[in-house]
């Protein structure tokens, strides 16, 4: 008596179509929603980056900073931390993939500045108004490069 594997290897094809087919459907769902939690994100980094070069970093402290990130971090703390870095200096930003903590979003940056040092920082953002402000900021864990 031989045993036929043809009907039961046809339930085992739809069953490993099925499974793969709610992976797939759980992880562009994922994507979806956080490329709509982050939505606006990379342009507000940008956007930081360039107002400490054109409207200068008193004026970016002022504007792109949340006021718990201003009641934490004194606004000459602020500029020692860009000026050491020269992040005012920038000449282009590589975003990494943003991580939600709590209420923010962690992102850890890299900085290429004019002299084409590149600098890691460690951001955290919040929507303020519906305004991607940065909440926190430190160096990052990488060592300064130079190019």
């Amino acid at each position: 008596m031989e045993v036929s594997w043809q009907p039961i290897l046809k339930y085992v094809g739809i069953g490993a179509a099925a499974i793969v087919g709610v992976v797939l459907i759980l992880w562009l769902g994922l994507v979806v929603v956080v490329g709509a939690a982050t939505k606006g994100l990379p342009q507000a980094i940008v956007s930081f980056f360039r107002s400490l070069a054109t409207d200068g970093i008193d004026a970016t402290y002022e504007e792109k900073t949340t006021e718990n990130f201003q009641a934490s971090t004194s606004k000459s703390a602020f500029r020692q931390f860009i000026r050491d870095r020269k992040l005012h200096q920038f000449q282009q930003v590589k975003p990494g993939v943003p991580k939600r903590q709590a209420n923010r979003y962690a992102i850890d940056v890299t900085v290429t500045t004019k002299d084409r040092q590149e600098i890691p920082v460690k951001l955290a953002f919040v929507k303020d108004d519906k305004v991607w402000k940065i909440d926190a900021m430190a160096p990052g864990l990488a060592s300064e490069k130079t190019g």
